[in-house]
This record gives structure tokens, C-alpha cells and sequence, in this order.
């Protein structure tokens, strides 16, 4: 194990330390105040001749016994449950309220401070269980599981069937994965009309088939919960794009946005999934753009670095991201989501995000017109309120879209993506000819 305590759990009990130091400052404020304050008969009356009635070190000894028990359970012997500090938050909340029952509050001359003794120690005792049970240990747990080493049995999505199957009174878990009957492959076009991509054919092997079968596990999981019926209206923007949000998990909000963009779907598909090394060029809010492995001819890992939110509200993030595109159900779809890739180590310098399934669906309108849905699943982890968090990601949606729009507008990017993809068309179709 890691010898090195994480800087959540040195927060812990660093918090602990404040409790027993505010609990003594607050006791011995309220000493001084009475005015006849001596270190001799503070002694003789608050500890030699202890009563629960007159005296008030119960409270401050009771802070003492919580500090010397969470720090050696929680610093020392490091374990990661939260029996410990529930005992102690318990035991403390019994204590007081016997303390209240039983203190004589005729005698004392400072009652407001007796009174903030108490609740200090009421407040500080709950908000020590709070810390520990809703933050260090899931972020502990979570650092363990993106650095587990990896092997054939390790899973390469992980967490997000949990939490997505906390769906709000979902009637199956989404990675049930129940799927209308699939039209047949030459029922349409969509096949046709996007080229393989020869410059990513890997070579096959059994682990590239684990991948595309997640890879097609997450575009199912992706369009069922860009499909439900979840779904609430959030705004709609300037340039006529409207943003629905979802609640998951602890009150995290996924988020949908359905717009129109004029450039052919299969341009729209050569962007946003073969040039994803050029998103940094056009999109302000992608510091850094990478595909790490290709995998086969639709499935790939990336990296990308985003850029800070909220003038540094949010900073910035590193997201690996499993991706795959395929034709279905009427639409391109790009489907998305985090894995652990062990060839990537974790910038230190840098929080690392999720993202849970996600998708780009993208429907042709005409020649030169399609329609998209964008699934945005993203959980950007840190310290940070989720409300900021909820408005952020919101911003970030309307200012993609504003600077895809400005960059496919451009009559020069649609031309040179389209010849691209006739040439690659032109090229499939003549290495075909050379099969026969």
C-alpha cells in the first residue's frame, strides 16, 4: 500500500486537529469572561472536582477523545470505513444531549458562550462524518480504482454501469442493453457513404475485439439515455440549439443538446472524429487533442486536455476516453467514455475527469444539412460546488457549438473535408476493384 496519506485524508485530520484546538479556545474564552479567571481554581473547580452540572471540560474532554480516536484509527492505522467516526459522532450527539439536560444554566454567567460550546461541538462532530464518509473515502476508493494494474481480467469501462444504473426510476439498468430490431445493413445508404479509414486499420487481435464489443456496449448505453424520456428543458440558446439536463448518481446532471449545423453528416463525422488532433485549431475550449491507439478502423483511445472554465473557476482537466463510430438507428454515431489506459500515466499537474456514455448523434437533413444530438456526461471530479459545476458544463455545450458552427461555415473547411472523404471513397473503391 502507499505509504503516503492522500491530501483528502490530511484535510481529515487536519479538521479533527481544529475541533479539540476551537473547542479549548471557545472553553477558555468563556472562563476568561467570567472575570475571577485563575489557572489554580479553573483546576481545583472544572477538573479535580468534576461536575457535569457546573462544570464544562466534559465538552472539551469529549473533543479530546474524538481527536486521540479518528486520528489513530483514521491517520495512523489508515482504515477506510466510517464505523469509527460514527461511534464518535453518536457518542458525542448522546453526550450533549445529556449535557443540556443536566447543566444547571443558573449558575454560569456566560450562557451564550456555554451555548456555542455546545453547538460547535454538536456542528464540527457531524461535519467530521461528513468529510469522511462523502469524501475521503469515495475519492480514495476512486484513486485505487484508476491505478489498479491492469490485466485480461480487469474491466476497461469502469464505474459507469453503476452509475448509470442509478437512473432515476429507470425501469432496467441501461446496460441491459435492450435495442429495437437493427434494419439491415443494405436497407440504407449511411453505410456507403462513410469511408474506412485505411490510415487507422489496426492490426486484429483479441484485445481490440474487447474494446469494440465495449465500444458498441457504450454507444447502446449512450442512445438509450439520449432516447429516455428523463429529459428537462434547460434553455434554448442564441443560435437556436436547445439543452435538456438529467439528474444521476449524487445529483450530478447529464446534459442534451439538439441542434442543426450546414455541413453534410459525413463532413460532420470526418471532424469531429478523424480530426480530433485539430479541435485545439477551432475550439477554444480543447487545450490538447491526441489519439492514443488506434484500435481498428472505428474504435480508437484518446487523450484531451480542456481548457480552464469560468475564468479559472474550473481548471483544467485530462480526460481518456474510449471512442467508437458507427452507423445506426438512422444516425452516425460517436460514442464515448472513459477507460483506464495503463500506457497513460496521470499528469500530476492535472485532475483527471470522466466521462460516463456519451455520444454525438448525427442526422443527414439534406445534402449539405444535418441535425445533432450531443450527449454530455461528464464528471470533472475536484472540489467544486455542483451548481458551478451544472453551469459550466451548460456554457461549454452553447460555446462548442458557436465555434463548430464558425468553423464549418467556412466554405474552404466543408470543401477540403468533402474531398477528403470522395478521395478516400475513390481510393476504397479502386483497391475493391483490385480484390476482384
Amino acid at each position: 500500500r502507499n505509504e503516503t496519506m492522500s491530501p483528502i485524508r490530511r484535510f481529515f485530520c487536519l479538521f479533527v486537529t481544529f475541533d479539540l484546538l476551537l473547542t479549548c479556545l471557545i472553553w477558555l474564552i468563556s472562563l476568561v469572561l467570567t472575570g475571577e479567571f485563575n489557572f489554580y481554581n479553573v483546576i481545583h473547580k472544572e477538573i479535580l472536582h468534576y461536575c457535569i452540572r457546573t462544570s464544562s471540560f466534559d465538552i472539551v474532554m469529549a473533543s479530546a477523545a474524538r481527536f486521540v480516536i479518528l486520528l489513530l484509527f483514521y491517520a495512523l492505522l489508515r482504515i477506510n470505513h466510517w464505523i469509527i467516526v460514527a461511534i464518535t459522532t453518536a457518542s458525542t450527539c448522546f453526550f450533549l444531549v445529556a449535557k443540556v439536560c443536566l447543566f444547571d444554566w443558573d449558575t454560569t454567567s456566560n450562557q451564550v458562550l456555554q451555548v456555542m460550546l455546545i453547538l460547535s461541538s454538536f456542528i464540527v462532530s457531524w461535519a467530521e462524518a461528513w468529510l469522511l464518509d462523502i469524501r475521503v473515502i469515495p475519492h480514495e476508493r476512486n484513486a485505487v480504482n484508476a491505478t489498479t494494474d491492469f490485466d485480461e481480467r480487469t474491466p476497461l469501462i469502469r464505474n459507469y454501469p453503476n452509475i448509470h444504473s442509478r437512473l432515476d426510476a429507470l425501469s432496467e439498468s441501461i446496460y441491459s442493453f435492450y435495442s429495437p430490431a437493427e434494419s439491415p445493413e443494405d436497407s440504407g445508404d449511411e453505410f456507403e457513404r462513410i469511408p474506412h479509414r485505411k490510415i487507422r486499420t489496426a492490426k486484429p487481435c483479441s484485445t481490440n475485439e474487447n474494446y469494440h464489443a465495449k465500444g458498441e456496449e457504450i454507444l447502446e448505453a449512450a442512445w438509450q439515455v439520449l432516447n429516455n424520456d428523463k429529459w428537462d428543458f434547460e434553455k434554448d440558446t442564441a443560435e437556436g440549439d436547445t439543452i435538456y439536463s438529467q439528474k444521476v448518481g449524487k445529483g450530478q446532471k447529464i446534459f442534451r443538446l439538439i441542434g442543426t449545423l450546414n455541413i453534410p453528416s459525413t463532413a460532420l463525422q470526418e471532424l469531429l472524429f478523424n480530426k480530433i488532433e485539430d479541435f485545439p485549431k477551432w475550439n477554444p475550449t480543447v487545450k490538447e487533442a491526441k489519439i492514443v491507439q488506434v484500435l481498428d478502423s472505428y474504435t480508437d483511445i484518446t487523450s484531451q486536455i480542456s481548457s480552464e472554465v469560468g475564468n479559472g473557476l474550473i481548471a483544467c482537466r485530462e480526460f481518456v476516453t474510449l471512442r467508437f463510430c458507427k452507423p445506426k438507428y438512422g444516425h452516425i454515431i460517436i460514442a464515448s467514455a472513459s477507460i483506464t489506459w495503463p500506457p497513460i500515466s496521470s499528469d500530476s499537474s492535472l485532475i483527471r475527469g470522466e466521462n460516463g456514455p456519451g455520444c454525438w448523434a448525427i442526422r443527414s437533413i439534406s445534402e449539405d444539412r444535418c441535425e445533432v444530438r450531443w450527449l454530455l456526461n461528464s464528471k470533472i471530479n475536484g472540489w467544486l460546488p455542483q451548481y458551478a459545476v451544472d453551469s459550466a458544463l451548460a456554457g461549454v455545450m452553447t460555446d462548442n457549438m458557436s465555434y463548430l458552427r464558425k468553423y464549418t461555415s467556412s466554405s474552404i473547411t466543408t470543401t477540403i473535408i468533402q474531398n477528403k472523404l470522395n478521395d478516400e471513397e475513390e481510393n476504397l473503391e479502386n483497391i475493391q476493384e483490385i480484390k476482384k
